[in-house]
């Protein structure tokens, strides 16, 4: 408290110090500005330091962080979200996009307030693995990476968004689905790279279908 015109008679005459100033000592005249970094609601005898997801430029209370930024601890100014990550309001630290989301680099035109908005599924050919989440690697061949795929070796289609390419099938780099050997040949192998896995049926056998794994022995009349 303090009596700023002077000439109290008692603590009653002395007013309350007032929102976004401290009194430290007794007798005080003139408030001190609270600092930056804290907050000093109505009869502060010291500032207190700003919570976090909070941002005190000061002022008589904490202010919630805004949408898309980030606020530590005793924050004067918000900060951006970083690229990669995404902040929804009261953040005191970025989150991260998941695994088979990247951010673009020309992010200018995107919102980084929600996952839906800061978090790209990566496409379909590519996988998300990169740990700063700002771009999407080719999946690498013998594998099949539908899109939004979080690893670049999956080997679940659910669980992964991807799996290893299938026998009777090749899946050359970036694929997004695998490819068939043609009738007439067939692979027994999985997590083939090219065509020249698919082999041509032996003499008294056939495949009549893409994507074969195995040849068909010809019947007796044939």
């Amino acid at each position: 408290r303090g009596s700023p015109g002077g000439g109290a008679l008692g603590v009653s005459d002395c007013s309350p110090c007032p929102p976004g100033h401290a009194c430290p000592e007794r007798g005080t005249v003139t408030p001190t500005a609270c600092e930056g970094g804290q907050y000093c609601p109505l009869g502060s005898i010291n500032g207190s330091v700003c919570h976090v997801g909070f941002y005190c430029p000061p002022a008589s209370a904490p202010l919630l962080c805004p949408p898309a930024y980030y606020c530590g601890l005793g924050v004067v100014v918000p900060t951006l979200c970083d690229l990669g990550h995404w902040c929804p309001a009261g953040s005191f630290l970025p989150t991260l996009c998941p695994a088979g989301t990247y951010a673009p680099g020309d992010y200018s035109n995107r919102s980084r307030t929600s996952l839906e908005d800061a978090c790209l599924p990566c496409p379909p050919g590519t996988a998300g693995s990169d740990p700063t989440r700002r771009s999407c690697e080719s999946c690498p061949a013998g594998y099949v990476c539908s899109g939004g795929t979080t690893t670049p070796t999956p080997s679940d289609a659910v669980l992964h968004a991807g799996y290893a390419c299938p026998p009777g099938h090749f899946c050359p780099p970036r694929s997004a689905t695998e490819s068939p050997c043609p009738p007439g040949s067939y692979n027994s192998l999985s997590h083939s790279a090219d065509a020249a896995a698919c082999v041509p049926c032996h003499a008294g056998s056939f495949a009549s279908s893409p994507g074969s794994s195995q040849c068909s022995p010809c019947s007796s009349s044939s």
